[in-house]
């Protein structure tokens, strides 16, 4: 007698059951709708890293990139005649002067950063000739490449209304490859003051007759 109404019992929760189901009320027991309901297209924005300009993705904003500060490609080339073609940077991490020179048009400008009055001031080293020259000994040492470029230009910065001028001048050679090495300098004063100077490296470089003795600051082709 038992058994029978625990049968009847339950086959009455099992229908109950399936009838909710299929009744769908505000029970929200219902299977969700995975057909869309409209058809939704859209993109994924892959960031476009140039490693030319050596970019580097945002891991905050993966859409985005970072440019880091670079610097340009070189085009330099050296020619039949022994002398450089093309554009090459010259700077180095121990001196704020850069400097891009320009073979084809044989033109040289440039930027550096020197201080007064515990300042930092921007300093314009102005367009200006590079011209060939030769070099049988270079601070003592016979070089690989005999073939160089000297070069003096005017330098200008203002500082707080302060006008500054004066030059910067160099060479440029190499000892073992052709035009890889640099070794410039600057020096400019206030047109107020006199004893007021800003400078670094050298003007000027000890020759006698093609030899060569350096005391500026040392730049490296980039």
């Amino acid at each position: 007698m038992n058994l029978k109404f625990s049968k009847t019992l339950l086959a009455t929760v099992v229908i109950l059951g399936l009838t909710a189901c299929s009744s769908g009320g505000g029970g929200g027991s219902s299977l969700p709708n995975t057909t869309p309901s409209k058809n939704v297209t859209g993109s994924i924005t892959v960031p476009n890293v140039d490693t030319a300009n050596n970019n580097t993705v945002n891991s905050q904003k993966p859409n985005e990139t970072i440019t880091d500060s670079k610097i340009t490609p070189s085009t330099f080339k050296v020619g039949y005649d022994g002398y450089a073609t093309g554009k090459a940077t010259y700077a180095s991490a121990r001196s704020t002067i850069r400097l891009e020179a320009d073979f084809d048009n044989r033109t040289i400008s440039g930027s550096a950063v020197g201080k007064i009055d515990d300042q930092n001031v921007n300093i314009s080293l102005n367009n200006t000739t590079l011209y060939k020259g030769t070099a049988r000994y270079i601070n003592g040492n016979y070089p690989n490449y005999n073939k160089i470029y000297e070069f003096k230009g005017n330098a200008s910065a203002i500082h707080n209304q302060e006008k500054f001028s004066g030059k910067y001048a160099g060479i440029i050679y190499g000892v073992s490859s052709p035009f890889s090495e640099m070794s410039t300098g600057y020096e400019i004063k206030s047109e107020k003051d006199p004893n007021r100077i800003i400078k670094e490296g050298s003007l000027y470089y000890n020759k006698r007759d093609v030899s060569y003795v350096t005391s500026g600051s040392d730049l490296n082709r980039q």
